[in-house]
């Protein structure tokens, strides 16, 4: 969904992302903060969380201005790139 040229998932679609970040009791950190620890660009994680690669979007939520992610969903995220899922 677009709106104002700005991709939005749907409300059911963030709810999802939150449910499974906070399933394993997952510590929510700031992509400035993550980017450099596993070495890439903040720039490139709100590019995975919101277009996606090959069809998969990296779990992540968007509060304020501010992106959030974590450690658990990036490396879920590397894995289903690698296994082609």
């Amino acid at each position: 969904m677009k709106a104002g040229g700005v991709y939005r998932r749907p409300s059911r679609d963030v709810r999802a992302v939150i449910k499974r970040l906070r399933a394993e009791g997952e510590e929510l950190v700031e992509f400035d903060r993550l980017a450099g620890h596993i070495e890439v660009a903040p720039a490139t994680l709100v590019r995975w969380a919101r277009n996606g690669v090959g069809g998969r979007h990296l779990d992540a939520v968007k509060r304020g201005e501010r992106w959030y992610t974590s450690y658990a969903a990036v490396a879920r995220f590397l894995v289903q790139l690698r296994r082609g899922r």
